[in-house]
């Protein structure tokens, strides 16, 4: 089990019924579901390899009774019933549009947790302009990368500063030190990315900003 799936594993809410989004092998419910942690699961994915792999996973840990494989672009076959979403593993675009057509479905949910390969301070801009409400984030080193999960609700929020997009929410920040080593490392890419040439316009206030908490 990687420590990313760990990792977001620990940030689930206790009692949830689950929709794991883009479940690939299905690590992460069977994880929970091994816990205790949750109520029951949904391990959904839009491609069949993905879901047979992780029905074969959930049957041979004998937690077909927990966790319900459905075959489902983003929520839209997820039933009701589900108040706790997972989206990791996945660009900023597939994530955002699964929110966006589910758009009507996440105030039921308790806590949305996204984690997204790239334009992490894109999504906190979108979570911005929905004055949605971020309620912890957490960066985890896995295998030598670095990737940020962002927990939110919808309960309305005032516009985040173009610098939290950034930097994301201190105040909600878990494991410091993995996110200060995470700044340190994201300032030495950009430099360097500017040392080659690279327009700054594109790059300047991200540095900007992470020089204020480096």
């Amino acid at each position: 089990m990687s420590k990313r799936i760990q990792a977001i594993a620990e940030m689930v809410p206790e009692h949830v019924i689950l929709a794991d989004i883009g479940t690939d092998h299905g690590y992460l419910p069977i994880l929970l579901a091994e816990s205790g942690t949750i109520q029951k699961a949904y391990a959904c994915d839009v491609a069949e390899g993905p879901l047979r792999q992780a029905q074969h996973n959930i049957q041979a840990k004998g937690l077909s009774d927990v966790i319900e494989t459905i075959q489902s672009n983003g929520l839209e076959q997820v039933p009701m019933d589900a108040n706790c979403a997972v989206l990791a593993g996945m660009g900023y675009h597939t994530a955002v549009g699964i929110l966006e057509r589910a758009i009507e479905r996440l105030d039921q949910m308790h806590l949305i947790l996204v984690q997204i390969n790239a334009d992490v301070p894109l999504f906190r801009q979108w979570i911005s302009d929905h004055h949605f409400t971020i309620v912890k984030e957490r960066t985890i080193e896995d295998r030598g990368k670095f990737y940020n999960v962002i927990g939110f609700h919808t309960r309305p929020h005032d516009a985040y500063t173009r610098i939290e997009w950034y930097t994301g929410i201190i105040d909600v920040m878990e494991d410091q030190v993995t996110y200060l080593a995470y700044v340190s490392h994201r300032i030495q890419k950009i430099e360097h990315i500017l040392k080659q040439g690279a327009d700054p316009s594109r790059w300047q206030d991200e540095l900007d900003a992470l020089h204020t908490i480096s």
